[in-house]
């Protein structure tokens, strides 16, 4: 769990965070999950969670792009770009997740496909 599983470059600040998200989420499954699908969750789970993961990984490549001395964002001649990084990307889906809609639509995708 967390960041031993997702292995997250520290510079996003996310691993400690993940073990938390990774823990909360699993436990709302499980709520809505049977007792005798314990498999079925994990899988459900693992598949949601890692949609979450993959775009934190791009997050953290881009913000580490960002920061690099002389990166050029933007195609100019090679002046750094010093822009906010909240005046082009909106991070509440890094910060205010909402867990129990993530959980609902994992459980919904699985029952419409006739899990």
């Amino acid at each position: 769990m967390g960041d031993a599983a997702h292995a997250i470059p520290p510079s996003s600040g996310q691993g400690a965070n993940q073990v938390l998200e990774d823990s909360y989420t699993y436990a709302l499954l499980r709520g809505q999950c049977t007792p005798d699908s314990p498999g079925n969750a994990l899988r459900r789970w693992k598949d949601g969670r890692q949609e979450r993961i993959d775009r934190l990984l791009r997050f953290a490549e881009e913000m580490n792009r960002r920061r690099m001395t002389g990166c050029v964002a933007d195609g100019s001649k090679g002046e750094p770009v010093m822009t906010k990084i909240t005046e082009y990307l909106d991070l509440d889906w890094v910060f205010k997740p909402d867990y129990r809609a993530m959980v609902h639509d994992w459980v919904q995708v699985n029952l419409s496909s006739g899990e």
